[in-house]
């Protein structure tokens, strides 16, 4: 069930970065200079895509062909919130959660050390 949470919760982020645009800073400042990113692929094609959503609702897409990131969006001052609140209480720097599958989703927050990655899939038994 914890899985299957946290699940919806990162579905939900993935949505929302493909749907809203415009932002501003955020004003919090626990997310001055962060990011996160956001990915999934695998299964047949081997193909994956990621995004990285910084604290001022920036969002670029990752193009692993030029191995780089390029501008895609922008999120709505009070959807950069939301995620960032969202990100906050999920505390994603302290699961330990390493479930690949067939095709994986995965999400990478940063940390002392460099950054965390957690992965999963939707057959994680």
């Amino acid at each position: 069930m914890r899985y299957f949470n946290l699940g919806i919760h990162l579905a939900a982020l993935f949505m929302g970065i493909s749907l809203f645009g415009c932002a501003q800073k955020i004003k919090n400042p626990r997310f001055a200079n962060s990011y996160f990113i956001l990915g999934s692929g695998g299964g047949v094609s081997g193909q994956y895509i990621q995004y990285k959503v910084d604290n001022h609702g920036i969002v670029e897409w990752y193009d692993f062909d030029a191995n780089r990131y390029l501008p895609y969006s922008r999120l709505t001052p009070k959807m950069t919130e939301q995620f960032w609140r969202q990100l906050d209480d999920l505390n994603l720097s302290s699961l330990e959660l390493n479930h690949p599958g067939n095709y994986n989703y995965y999400i990478e927050v940063p940390v002392d050390e460099g950054r965390h990655k957690i992965y999963w899939s939707e057959s994680m038994d």
